[in-house]
């Protein structure tokens, strides 16, 4: 069973995109490595509702559903796992980081550049 998402205070504190938190929740190797990880408080892992609603639109996709199935397991199920492993945070908001980009580039072709023929 998964343990409460603790204080924050692990070393290593992450944000997963929602494709490792699947393969981690469904399937063995390195994601689900990652939540075992969080579960046993060596690592803090950071959501926001946005990403849990993408997890709930995710799991809810037929392509999932055999899988659930054959791990005995309901969506509503992983969500409520992933939901006690997770510390829900707002999401800062953040600029745009390049600004003025132009429009349109001209590049040359590489047989116009210095040194090529």
């Amino acid at each position: 069973m998964p343990r409460a998402a603790g204080d924050g205070n692990a070393s290593v504190r992450v944000v997963v995109d929602t494709n490792t938190i699947v393969s981690g929740l469904l399937w063995s190797g390195p994601p689900h490595q990652l939540l075992n990880a969080v579960r046993e408080r060596r690592i803090t892992l950071y959501s926001s509702t946005a990403l849990v609603a993408e997890l709930a639109e995710v799991l809810a996709r037929e392509r999932f559903s055999r899988r659930l199935r054959s791990a005995n397991v309901s969506a509503i199920e992983l969500l409520a796992d992933f939901a006690q492993l997770a510390r829900l945070v707002i999401p800062a908001e953040i600029g745009p980081t390049v600004t003025g980009i132009p429009t349109m580039i001209k590049c040359s072709p590489a047989h116009s550049l210095p040194g090529r023929r």
